[in-house]
């Protein structure tokens, strides 16, 4: 670790150094913005790729490095930059239908982090299962905040169903870049 860092930021990023974890953190966002652009336009909520860089973020960053790179891309979204899904950016998007799971990004790239770091994605199994349960948490977080926004009743089926079959497809893509995604990430000794 670089010694002049200050004492808040070595505890925020202690891996290795500074800079390099910052490009890590700034390529997850980037990777998640440019995921979401990869859409079906859907209302209320699009059919995306983001929760494809979220999971991957996920499981080879570690959870610190995986939740502050999905809350760099939360910010510069609702800063204004278009960036989330449909080139679309601000506040409202955070507010909206779509604002649960994006809130679920953060959740789901902390939970697969912190599961990686214990070495519980080890193998085929344990990977698979972890990203069910990761795209479970976005679905449900989503679905749960989309309920406020469409008729009562409707939000599984708006917000949940639809996306079951995308999920399972993209998590047998993570599961095929792991270790590749895993060899950039991990610093060379």
């Amino acid at each position: 670790m670089e010694t002049n860092q200050p004492a808040l930021v070595a505890r925020l990023f202690p891996e290795v150094s500074l800079k390099r974890n910052i490009i890590i953190v700034m390529a997850g966002a980037l990777l998640t913005a440019i995921c979401a652009q990869a859409s079906i336009p859907a209302w209320p909520v699009p059919i995306t790729l983001q929760t494809l860089a979220v999971t991957l973020c996920g499981l080879t960053m570690g959870s610190r490095l995986a939740i502050w790179s999905q809350l760099v891309y939360i910010s510069a979204g609702c800063c204004g930059l278009p960036i989330f899904a449909n080139f679309s950016g601000g506040i409202a998007n955070l507010a909206g239908p779509t604002g649960g799971y994006l809130v679920a990004f953060v959740v789901a790239a902390g939970f697969l982090g912190y599961a990686a770091e214990r070495g519980r994605a080890e193998n085929a199994l344990d990977i698979t299962s972890l990203l069910i349960a990761a795209n479970f948490v976005i679905l449900a977080l989503g679905t749960a905040w989309l309920a406020f926004f469409v008729p009562k009743g409707t939000a599984m089926a708006y917000g949940f169903y639809p996306f079951i079959g995308g999920a399972v497809i993209k998590s047998i893509v993570v599961a095929g870049l792991l270790p590749a995604a895993n060899r950039l990430v991990t610093p060379k000794e």
